[in-house]
């Protein structure tokens, strides 16, 4: 039975020895690997929505046309993004020019720069580094959006009992409500990606919950009642108590 891969990398490096080379060394039945030969390609992979859980970025790699973007430009499109830009990455370059020494910006969204040519031993360890990295990422990322949509929920509740029910309390409760659904689909992406074994039935849990937000919002007279954001607050923090679980199984993953 095939072992579903638990972590996915994207690899932008043109077709030569070196990306022969890399493809072997990340020959791993738990990594998913994609190779892209240009930061162009690199560029509209982002844009299609697509996720990983490591880039390595080949500054050498390029397109002749002068209408294709650089490896630098690239990665201003990385920083620029809210979800790539908390992606680690590995940068490789034969040699670091003035260009590269943007060095403040740039040392802040790269992970690791190395020179080629590189010691394949040490590539690896940086390897497993980032993907650890990626995973401690992720849990802390569950944990904080937990404690926001925690403390979002009480405001929510002590300002339904304090004041009028008029416009602004009605869009706190859209704001709410929108964090909560962002946040099941920051998780459940990283479900889909890492194979986690209760995907399905977390995913109910979830979809449960959004049609309770859904009916308090199709009829406002129910926002009059503490009762109902009272059982909403239950359901988000057995959510949270589910995802315990969930944390465990990130935890627990390895190349």
């Amino acid at each position: 039975m095939k072992v579903k891969a638990n972590f996915s990398i994207l690899l932008i490096q043109q077709d030569n020895i070196d990306a022969k080379v890399i493809c072997q060394m990340l020959s791993n039945e738990k990594i998913s690997l994609v190779q892209l030969s240009s930061p162009q390609q690199a560029w509209n992979y982002m844009h299609e929505e697509k996720y990983c859980d490591l880039i390595i970025l080949n500054l050498d790699s390029h397109d002749k046309s002068k209408f294709r973007i650089s490896g630098y430009q690239l990665l201003d499109g990385l920083q620029d993004d809210p979800v790539w830009k908390n992606i680690p990455l590995i940068i490789i370059a034969k040699e670091l020019t003035n260009e590269f020494f943007y060095q403040q910006r740039l040392s802040q969204k790269t992970d690791i720069i190395i020179i080629n040519p590189f010691d394949p031993i040490r590539f690896m360890e940086n390897v497993h580094e980032l993907l650890t990295i990626n995973l401690e990422r992720h849990i802390d990322e569950v944990n904080k959006q937990h404690v926001q949509m925690s403390k979002s929920l009480n405001n929510l509740i002590e300002l339904m009992l304090k004041t009028k029910h008029d416009e602004t309390y009605l869009k706190k409760f859209n704001n709410v409500k929108s964090s909560i659904i962002e946040h099941f689909r920051f998780e459940e992406q990283f479900m889909r990606t890492h194979a986690y074994p209760h995907i399905n039935e977390h995913i109910r849990g979830h979809r449960k919950i959004e049609d309770k937000l859904n009916v308090i919002k199709k009829n406002p007279i129910n926002l009059l009642y503490a009762d109902n954001l009272k059982t909403l607050k239950s359901d988000i923090f057995g959510d949270i108590n589910e995802d315990k679980k969930y944390i465990d199984f990130v935890k627990g993953i390895k190349l």
